[in-house]
């Protein structure tokens, strides 16, 4: 969990320097990696710790939330760029 984090985060800080398109592209690749390594171990950290009756409470909740964020997080963005 920690090294796919670690892969998101700098594959986050790199993009910030990017010089051209291609570069940027790269780095945000880096990015999408450790993001999909995240929800991934987080599935399988809520599969392994929870018996098969409660997993579906948990990870409806879990794809609620991303499904908020993904719905929201461009309309903020929007407000605040």
């Amino acid at each position: 969990m920690i090294s796919v984090t670690v892969v998101f985060t700098l594959g986050s800080g790199f993009s910030d320097d990017a010089s051209n398109i291609n570069m940027l592209i790269a780095r945000r690749l880096i990015q999408g990696v450790g993001a999909s390594g995240i929800n991934v171990l987080i599935e399988i950290i809520v599969c392994d710790l929870l018996p098969l009756r409660e997993r579906g409470r948990y990870l409806g909740i879990m794809f609620g939330i991303i499904a908020l964020d993904m719905t929201l997080g461009p309309l903020f963005g929007g407000l605040l760029a």
